[in-house]
């Protein structure tokens, strides 16, 4: 299944912003399956193959940050996985920068994550374009992480026709 988008967020300390997105993006236009959100689109069983799959089948990724996001929870940690695996398939990640974050670099403890991210891939990750979620104006918020969204289709349906024309050439 193909997605407009992946919601990637840590549960303990996104639940609240991950529960204002939600209900907000679903009330923009877009069907619950165009948006893949692990609590509502997979269970517990082949978990890991179906949130790779998801993410090498979205258009973009969607990464709620709050201030303690990157704080690592162990080997097994999910948010980092799914960000680790975006990166390699070279997926436009989207940050939302809630708690007042002004810039992921602000909040990045690069000692604690070299074991989980390259310095390549950390350098990267400080220049993501993101969009700051204002909690006094949520719906604007929304409206640009949905213009960011819709572009990224655009693109992808610009970058299928240009091979559908180059291949007719043959």
């Amino acid at each position: 299944m193909q997605y407009k988008a992946f919601l990637s967020y840590r549960r303990n300390s996104s639940v609240n912003a991950f529960y204002i997105l939600k209900s907000i993006i679903d009330h923009s236009g877009y069907l619950k399956d165009d948006i893949f959100l692990d609590e509502q689109s997979i269970g517990p069983e082949y978990f890991d193959r179906k949130i790779k799959s998801a993410i090498e089948n979205s258009n973009c990724i969607v990464l709620l940050v709050t201030k303690d996001c990157f704080v690592p929870k162990g080997e097994d940690d999910w948010f980092f996985k799914e960000i680790k695996t975006a990166l390699e398939n070279k997926k436009t990640i989207i940050p939302v920068l809630f708690d007042e974050i002004k810039t992921i670099s602000d909040i990045l403890p690069s000692d604690q994550i070299e074991e989980f991210f390259n310095k390549e891939e950390i350098s990267n990750m400080t220049r993501f374009q993101c969009i700051q979620f204002s909690q006094k104006y949520p719906a604007e918020s929304i409206k640009k992480l949905v213009g960011f969204i819709e572009k990224k289709e655009t693109e992808k349906e610009s970058r299928f026709e240009k091979i559908k024309k180059w291949s007719k050439r043959i």
